[in-house]
């Protein structure tokens, strides 16, 4: 159990093994399955981050979207309601991902505006989400947010799009 260590190279060994099994099922999993928020100038990174709907954190990373796209950023949520299947978070999210506008309505969302139809159905978005959070379990990814890089690395919590931008600039490189 625990971390192992190569002491002569410094290097995490299990942690090398996880970003590459991050990366395998990230570079798996079917891309429609995300809800994405594009770069507003030329694409230059691309990360996916596992966010929930009434996470305050998340919602602090959100509503910088703007300065993360205008940085040539792409935005790849997978969602993780971390209340669970059939919490208030998961029908919340089911209706977001099975709306006409889904970026809006998670805008909507992350800024608490964003109130449920009772029409709300959507059995295609509710398997969807699972599939998204079965991936967050496989991945071991329990809290939110997480930001995962092409290259399996994670960071927990909210970073400002400069701090991010740097940290793939070093992933990049």
């Amino acid at each position: 159990m625990g971390k192992v260590i190569d002491t002569q190279d410094k290097v995490d060994i299990s942690e090398e093994l996880a970003q590459a099994h991050r990366q395998n099922k990230l570079a798996m999993f079917d891309n429609s399955n995300q809800l994405s928020f594009p770069a507003t100038i030329k694409e230059q990174y691309e990360v996916t981050l596992f966010t929930d709907i009434d996470c305050g954190y998340c919602r602090r990373f959100h509503n910088n979207m703007a300065q993360y796209n205008a940085l040539g950023i792409r935005i790849n949520y997978l969602m993780l309601p971390r209340a669970g299947k059939n919490s208030t978070s998961y029908h919340k999210t089911v209706a977001v991902l099975c709306s006409t506008n889904p970026q809006e309505n998670m805008t909507l969302a992350m800024q608490g505006k964003y109130s449920v139809p009772t029409s709300a159905k959507g059995t295609r978005c509710r398997s969807k989400l699972n599939e998204q959070m079965l991936l967050a379990n496989e991945l071991g990814i329990t809290a939110t947010p997480t930001i995962l890089f092409a290259n399996g690395k994670i960071i927990e919590g909210v970073v400002s799009p400069e701090q991010l931008l740097a940290q793939l600039k070093q992933v990049k490189s």
